[in-house]
């Protein structure tokens, strides 16, 4: 499956670091928090994360 290099990037952080939330990403990539969760939805509709939790409190795993 071809990600991009954010994607990838992203990917590796949650691997690295599970529960992490999209917050934390955008600080540690010096990215929008808006762009993160793009992202974040790019990876759960390709099945290579998931979302836990809601609202707030939502951080992400890898599948």
């Amino acid at each position: 499956m071809q990600l991009t290099l954010k994607e990838k990037s992203i990917f590796m952080i949650i691997q690295n670091r599970p529960n992490i939330q999209s917050g934390e990403i955008a600080e540690k990539l010096a990215i929008p928090a808006p762009t993160v969760k793009r992202i974040f939805s790019q990876l759960f509709n390709k099945g290579l994360i998931e979302k836990q939790g809601s609202g707030r409190n939502v951080s992400y795993t890898i599948v």
